[in-house]
């Protein structure tokens, strides 16, 4: 099977970006379609290969907890095994765990599930998406993994466990290497790889497929790498027969004029939602849950996301109002660049903030708290409810004050991840700083 993707591929261009439900889901789908498979069967592959990223609990691993705050080897080799193809292992050196597109590491799923699809074919679907996933995102990776470095030296990451986007793809703060359209030789090479697989995949029971030629596709294939905003992606979509198009909602392109918002919650997910708007973890303190309940509530319900605050105090960074706004925007690919962006924003970058801020609807909105959280399990021994957010216990600051910081995951950002950290300071919790780290 390695011997005749590589020849396929040999038709396409040759260079060497993690993607996002637009790859992943959308042009998937659209791939099987082409490949002959039934509308129905088509969706099961794409949904297959989605559920690799926000469908499946063990696939909802943020960085920050299984690399910088609880430090799980275990979190860390279940997140490789879903999006990193490294032929070595966690933990190990970044520059020993390189990655390498179309290797034969990124195809060991693939070609099991090939196998043992010989006899059960159909019920293999959901697993030939799951698979194509890691295959697809080894373009999106290749080389040397980035390590995250944050602003404060409360969180600390631990580099043989960390993944991230090769600085070479813009780095762990940057979604430049999930944007297909940064990479159009890649995104054709993975295309190619991905469709081979499919046409390959052994018959069902509904008979023969009929696959269109590649270089039929590879035509069709330039206006989706040209297109650079959801309302671009989603005209091509429409127009090459693929009509629901919610898996764009959250991507990180910038809206385009004449998108309309479907909501977070449209997105094709599978994930158990949350009961509770508050948080039921067992190990963190009871004034801290109090706290954090509290803060997100007043952050993620109010029209005025800056007033979750309050009173400002000593220590805060005269942005975090800013980068609060930034953070409840729904159309994040307009606002990413300043949101990652290094150091304090400058006045210019914050007049970028207010003339974002002050569009109609700027602001995601949630009809109760839970809706905004992609549920979470703590890294513990013990089984655990599902939760919004995970807190741990932070280095006292320079004074002696208590710090904690809340993990979290929200639906509007699914591939972002958010810290907050606050600081107690005369029996009070204030939120002091935040600290994120794109998660693909």
């Amino acid at each position: 099977m390695a011997s005749v993707v590589m020849a396929f591929l040999a038709l396409t261009p040759a260079s060497s970006g993690a993607f996002e439900a637009d790859v992943h889901f959308g042009l998937t789908q659209w791939l099987a379609l082409q490949a002959g498979y039934s509308a129905q069967q088509a969706e099961f592959i794409a949904r297959g290969n989605q559920q690799a990223d926000s469908g499946l609990m063990d696939s909802m691993l943020p960085m920050l907890e299984y690399a910088c705050l609880a430090r799980s080897p275990g979190m860390a080799r279940a997140a490789q095994s879903y999006h990193f193809a490294s032929a070595v292992t966690v933990p190990a050196a970044p520059a020993q765990r390189e990655i390498v597109a179309n290797s034969d590491t990124a195809r060991r799923k693939l070609d099991a599930v090939m196998k043992a699809a010989r006899s059960k074919a159909d019920s293999h679907l959901l697993k030939l998406g799951e698979a194509l996933h890691l295959l697809q995102d080894s373009w999106a990776y290749q080389g040397v993994p980035g390590q995250p470095v944050f602003h404060t030296p409360a969180v600390q990451c631990d580099a043989t466990l960390a993944w991230g986007a090769p600085k070479a793809r813009g780095g762990w703060s940057s979604h430049k290497a999930d944007v297909a359209s940064q990479w159009p030789d890649d995104t054709v090479a993975m295309a190619a790889a991905t469709y081979q697989y499919l046409t390959a995949y052994p018959q069902l029971a509904e008979g023969p497929r009929t696959a269109k030629p590649w270089p039929e596709l590879r035509k069709q294939l330039d206006g989706f790498l040209q297109a650079g905003t959801k309302a671009a992606q989603r005209r091509w979509f429409v127009a090459n027969g693929v009509n629901e198009v919610a898996f764009l909602q959250g991507t990180s392109l910038p809206d385009g004029a004449g998108f309309v918002s479907l909501g977070p919650l449209a997105l094709p997910r599978a994930l158990p939602p949350l009961r509770s708007d508050t948080t039921a973890q067992y190990a963190a303190r009871q004034d801290a849950k109090d706290f954090f309940d509290s803060f997100f509530a007043r952050w993620l319900m109010s029209v005025q996301p800056e007033s979750a605050l309050g009173k400002a105090i000593p220590g805060q960074p005269g942005d975090l109002p800013a980068r609060l706004r930034l953070w409840r925007l729904e159309d994040h690919g307009a606002a990413a660049v300043l949101v990652h962006a290094p150091g304090t924003l400058a006045s210019a970058q914050l007049q970028q903030v207010e003339s974002l801020a002050r569009k109609p609807g700027a602001y995601v909105t949630y009809k109760k708290l839970a809706d905004a959280f992609f549920p979470l399990l703590e890294d513990s021994p013990k089984a655990t409810p599902l939760l919004p957010y995970i807190i741990h216990a932070l280095p006292a600051s320079e004074q002696g004050k208590e710090r904690a910081i809340a993990i979290a995951k929200l639906r509007h950002l699914p591939y972002d991840e958010l810290g907050v950290i606050a600081e107690k300071a005369d029996g009070q919790w204030h939120v002091i700083d935040l600290v994120s780290v794109v998660s693909h």
